[in-house]
């Protein structure tokens, strides 16, 4: 008993279709627009609902690329959104129960932000605001639905915080 061709050229398909849709041009690019290498950068300690945010404000630009709230690319290729990442995973953000998440920032849009309050170390105490001021590195990059790379395109610039002292509340 042999296997047919058109089963074999079903069985094919089949495993094809499992991969995924497949890239329809170039490779996904991002570029980090802003801020720039080696610039010092203003920050200030912010309350949001009831969590301190220590934000610097980022800009990028994408190409051959569709950016998409994380789960909304519904299976559509070169389509994901960009995980903002502070001094590698030194400053990643966590979930509700404190797990570690694989970025500091997940965005679908520019201008973002990067949030140093997630960097081990800081905390606000009477005196203010410790731990967030110096060097960090930024990156970017590109990610999935199923949070796997987008190509291999990623960026990074080097810079200093500068902090505020001055805290504000926000709603």
């Amino acid at each position: 008993m042999g296997i047919s061709r058109h089963s074999c050229f079903a069985t094919f398909l089949a495993i094809a279709g499992c991969a995924g849709p497949a890239p329809s041009g170039p490779p996904p690019e991002i570029r980090l627009t802003a801020p720039k290498s080696a610039a010092t950068v203003a920050a200030a300690p912010e309350v949001v609902e009831g969590e301190l945010k220590v934000e610097i404000e980022i800009a990028f630009a994408v190409r051959d690329v569709t950016l998409a709230k994380p789960g909304g690319c519904a299976g559509a290729p070169d389509c994901g959104h960009v995980h903002v990442r502070v001094d590698g995973d030194g400053c990643n953000d966590t979930t509700a129960q404190g797990d570690p998440l694989p970025y500091n920032e997940e965005v679908f849009a520019s201008p973002a932000d990067a949030d140093l309050a997630y960097c081990k170390g800081v905390h606000i105490d009477k005196t203010g605001l410790h731990g967030a001021d110096g060097a960090h590195v930024i990156s970017v990059a590109l990610f999935g639905d199923d949070e796997r790379p987008l190509g291999a395109s990623r960026d990074e610039v080097a810079v200093t915080a500068a902090i505020s002292q001055s805290q504000r509340e926000s709603p």
